[in-house]
């Protein structure tokens, strides 16, 4: 897997330290809320890939395969 996508527990200025691949979520529930659902925020190296703030998870999840 190239990154993931998750909640907002995840600490994006750890996830940059740490040069992941990672995007955050919010009031999702379920996997297909999260499919659905916009990415709010994305470490340096998601952006490098071509993911922003805004896109589909669905959309997102592509570039990571």
């Amino acid at each position: 897997s190239k990154g993931y996508i998750m909640c907002s527990y995840l600490n994006m200025e750890t996830a940059d330290r740490l040069e992941d691949v990672a995007c955050i979520v919010t009031g999702v529930k379920t996997i297909r809320d999260t499919i659905r659902s916009r990415i709010i925020s994305v470490s340096k190296r998601a952006r490098e890939l071509g993911i922003e703030e805004g896109m589909i998870v669905k959309d997102v999840l592509k570039l990571l395969s």
